[in-house]
Order: structure tokens, then sequence, then C-alpha cells
């Protein structure tokens, strides 16, 4: 999922001599992560500007920045900042001494000074980068409790929706009404998700206001049959850098065999489609932003009664130009598959337009193997 790369920050290799810590600020269990090793003879006194840390009692992320160049090798100055202006008075001063490698020091926010003492954190599990090693033990600390069951009468089916305690995050299981065997392939996956899901919260901040950058993290089900379930992920963020941003992403499972569908898995636009491969990539790109793109917008101006040719809009977009139609996201629904149009991110505030192309229109189109029935 794009969304999980973009907003999962500190992504600096073990070898760079990043380091973890853990100790208590006051009373208070926290674990914090900086980009240096004040027990390398190489780390130079500024090495030491910037980290995160998290509460145990919270697992949000907290971001520190640099308040004052480091005036001696081991005495590190830093800040908890609550705005984008480099003038705005810190309200978090951390203030660090390493000394027998330990990190001891004091907290300050207005009148309240509480002390500080860290020790190294070793990695005893396996994970390549250091923000994969903090989040892993971040992990450990996810707390999950049974919410709501949402019931499917028709279907005799049910879906238990299980929450999160730290990031509010939920998201569904598959319960009652479905295959023991269904049940052991994708809930697995379900629990992955939802875990990515809770990691994607923690980690987001933003100086306005730290540990909130993630407004939106809202998974809903959009269609389920006997045969398949569909679900969106819909995210609204800020965690730091020039603007916020949103999105939403659709899949589609098959409730017999746990395949995760592709769009050229159901529709197809050639008797030659070519596989979608490292070694084909040429090809297969060719195929996705000419021939595909251009038979969607065709099959989607139709439906919506609009002449194939430039629109001439202003000041907003011009749907009928094809970038708009190649890697769309997609929902599969009942009586027909919506199309959302891709935007870059200057263009973010049109997304979620789209064009909904109803299975009488696609059924020429359709992939023999899917073997769904479209009524």
């Amino acid at each position: 999922m794009k969304y999980i790369t973009l907003i999962l920050v500190l992504c600096l290799s073990l070898e760079a001599k990043d380091t973890i810590w853990h100790g208590h600020i006051g009373k208070s269990e926290v674990y914090m992560v900086l980009p240096c090793d004040p027990n390398d003879k190489k780390t130079k006194k500024d090495d030491c500007n910037y980290g995160r840390y998290f509460y145990r009692s919270k697992l949000l992320d907290i971001e520190l920045n640099e308040s004052l160049p480091s005036t001696q090798e081991h005495s590190y100055r830093l800040q908890v900042k609550h705005s984008f202006d480099n003038n705005h008075t810190s309200e978090e001063l951390f203030e660090l001494n390493y000394e027998n490698k330990q990190l001891i020091g004091t907290w300050k926010n207005k009148s309240n000074i509480l002390p500080i003492l860290l020790k190294p954190y070793t990695v005893t599990f396996n994970c390549d980068y250091i923000d994969e090693c903090f989040n892993a033990i971040k992990k450990k600390f996810l707390t999950y409790s049974r919410g709501k069951t949402q019931k499917f009468p028709k279907l005799k089916k049910e879906l238990v929706w299980i929450h999160e305690k730290n990031s509010n995050v939920s998201m569904f299981r598959l319960g009652n009404g479905f295959s023991s065997n269904i049940r052991n392939i994708l809930n697995p996956i379900f629990d992955t998700h939802h875990t990515n899901d809770a990691i994607t919260y923690l980690t987001c901040t933003s100086r306005w206001n730290y540990g909130s950058g993630m407004e939106v993290l809202d998974n809903d089900i959009t269609y389920l049959s006997k045969d398949l379930i569909a679900y969106s992920q819909s995210l609204s963020y800020f965690c730091g850098g020039a603007y916020p941003d949103f999105y939403t992403h659709h899949t589609l499972y098959d409730l017999h065999t746990g395949k995760k569908y592709k769009l050229e898995d159901i529709v197809v636009f050639s008797d030659h489609m070519p596989k979608n491969t490292n070694d084909n990539s040429d090809v297969w790109e060719n195929y996705v932003n000419n021939l595909q793109a251009k038979k969607l917008r065709e099959l989607g101006f139709k439906t919506k009664g609009i002449d194939l040719k430039p629109q001439g809009e202003k000041d907003t977009y011009d749907p009928y130009i094809i970038e708009y139609w190649q890697y769309m996201d997609w929902s599969y629904e009942k009586e027909g598959i919506r199309f959302f149009l891709s935007f870059h991110g200057a263009e973010r505030c049109f997304r979620g337009d789209n064009y909904f192309i109803p299975f009488s229109r696609l059924k020429k189109y359709k992939n023999k193997s899917f073997p769904y029935p479209w009524y």
C-alpha cells in the first residue's frame, strides 16, 4: 500500500550507527531513536540533532529537533516543536549527556522538570532498518479488543471488527458463515493489515499537533457476496512536509481461494494481454498506458454520455487527458466497476472523481479466467 512508504519516516540503515534507547522520563517509560551512536568515537558532537520517541503508555511518535547546536561532545539539546514556525518557542526541551554508556539529563516543559535516564536498547529480533526496528518494538505493545459484529443475514455471514486501543484503528475479520479454510487464509492477512494500519497511525506526526497527524484512517466494506469481499481504506493525514494529503484505496479478495484480484484478472482489452513481469515491463506499460487506459476512457465517457473529445474545461482538469486513466484505483461493486481517476500531488483536490462502468458495458472484455458471473 503506497500510503505506508510515504508516511513512515526515519528510513535509516542500522549501519549508519543509529541507536535505540529505553528508559524513563520521570516515572514514564519511553523508547527513543537517535541518528547517532555516542559510544562511537567517529560520532561528531552535532550528529544527534534530531530523533523521535514514544511513551510506552501511548505509543504515538513524538518528533525531536535540535534546540541549540551542541557545545561539547556527548551533550545534546533537543526540543519538541508544536509549530512549523522555527521561531516558535519550544514547549518541551531535552537536555541529555552521555555518561557511563547512558543518556542522563532533564526534560523541561515550562515550569515542569523531570529527570531522564536512558540506556541502549539491544535489538534481539530481525530487522533491516532503524524505523523497522523501532516499529517492531511498538508492535509488541499494540492492544486489540473485539468490537461490533457486522451481520449480513441474507448471506448468513458475519464480520467481526477488532479495535486497536492506542491508534483507535479498527479492521474486520471473517467470522461465522465463512469456511474455516478461508478464515485461516484471509484473517492473518487482515491481522497484518490491521497492525500496519496501527503503526502507520502511530508514526504519523506533525509539528502542529504531534501524534495526531493521521486525521482519518478508516476501513469499510464496499461489497460482499458468497464469492467475493471488497473493502476500501480511506486516509487523511499530515505527517509533516509541505502539505497534508489524502486518498482512498480499494481491495478485492476471493472468498474461496483467498486470491487478491488485480484489474487484469477481471477485465482484459487484448486477446494477447502481456504478462506484468520485470522482463516484460515495457510491453506491459504500453498495454496499460495506451490500450487499457483508452478503452476505459471510452467506456467511462459513454456511460456518462460525454463525447469522446477534449472537454476544454477551464480552471479544472480535462478528463479526456489520457494520463488520468492510467493506473487508476478501482472498486468492484454489485452492478459494475467504479474507476477513480489518477491525479498527481498538485491536483489532489480532484481525487475521488470517478466513472462507474456497468458490467453490461464491460461484458465483452471480461477475463475468461474470472470465475464469477455478472448479473
